[in-house]
């Protein structure tokens, strides 16, 4: 079963969600240094439209949370394409570890935390915010936190 939900909000609008942590491959995320949540399959959902389905980029937007993993938008065959993309990684462990899942390294004592917006005092070893298959989480970007 599909960890995907495709839902109709309104006449001609829709979401594809996906919960955060209910997903088979939560333990492997976790091992690799990261947390499964909405930001985390956001950056998924990025790099695979951005290596594997360019034609997918701009069809939708995202509005991703902690919690909850967000894509929208009135371009419902590409939702349902990106359903299909997301699925197979969040539902087999080896298509996931095939997207080369690689903490960042640790953050240095002069940046700001992008989750909490509040300075380090040293050097972290937070797993919160790390960068995925070479892309920047989705945390890291500016004016998102």
């Amino acid at each position: 079963m599909s960890p995907m939900r495709l839902l109709a909000t309104t006449p001609g609008k829709f979401s594809l969600l996906l919960d955060a942590g209910t997903t088979q491959v939560d333990e492997l995320v976790e091992e690799s240094g990261h947390e499964p949540n909405g930001y985390f399959w956001e950056g998924v959902a990025r790099f695979l439209v951005s290596t594997e389905a360019p034609t997918l980029a701009a069809r939708f937007q995202y509005d991703s949370e902690g919690g909850t993993f967000c894509a929208y938008g009135d371009d419902q065959k590409a939702l349902r394409d990106l359903a299909e993309l997301m699925s197979a990684v969040a539902t087999d462990g080896d298509r996931c570890a095939g997207l080369s899942l690689r903490p960042r390294p640790p953050v240095s004592n002069s940046t700001t935390d992008p989750h909490t917006a509040t300075p380090h005092s040293g050097a972290s070893t937070s797993t919160t915010c790390r960068s995925w298959a070479g892309h920047p989480h989705p945390g890291d970007w500016p004016g998102r936190l």
